[in-house]
């Protein structure tokens, strides 16, 4: 029998994300859907341990505030590291023409990589400069799958981006 604030698994991503926007601080507007799917996660693997509990609406409120204050905590460090990753050099192309086009595509790169939001933008620029997403998974002090999350996300955002503005497979230089 479920009890009147017990919901099923088609509504839980809903109230997560409702309960996530309403704790959510603006600084990190741009990360709920990425907390929301912690959130989730957490949901999902506490239903696997205790098939038999239902989660209630408190419940759900209370793995979406603990997945915010932990977003909040995880930034604080991102922050501190985020500013001590270099820029890795790029070897020079053999003609000027080639120099100015791969100057040109790095700035226009750089340009749509700062648009991504904090985390995604941490974890896509680490992964361009050579870094694996175990490493980046030790600089974020989180684990390696919520890293190739935030690649995949923050890859298919960037390419996205740069077709709009003209750049990707098949386009003539």
């Amino acid at each position: 029998m479920q009890r009147p604030n017990d919901f099923c698994h088609a509504d839980l991503a809903t109230h997560l994300g409702a309960a996530v926007a309403r704790h959510c601080p603006p600084s990190l507007s741009a990360e709920r859907d990425d907390i929301r799917q912690t959130a989730s996660i957490s949901v999902a693997m506490r239903m696997r341990e205790r098939p038999d509990l239902s989660p209630t609406k408190a419940y759900l409120r209370r793995v979406a505030v603990n997945a915010v204050i932990d977003a909040v905590r995880s930034r604080g460090s991102r922050h501190r590291w985020h500013q001590q990753v270099a820029r890795a050099p790029c070897e020079l192309p053999r003609t000027p023409e080639e120099q100015l086009l791969d100057a040109e595509l790095g700035q226009t790169l750089r340009e749509h990589i700062e648009r991504l939001p904090q985390a995604r933008r941490d974890a896509v620029s680490m992964y361009v400069r050579g870094h694996g997403p175990s490493e980046i998974a030790e600089h974020f002090g989180c684990g390696t799958k919520r890293v190739e999350n935030l690649l995949y996300r923050g890859l298919r955002t960037l390419r996205a981006s740069l077709a709009h503005a003209g750049y990707g497979p098949g386009v003539a230089a």
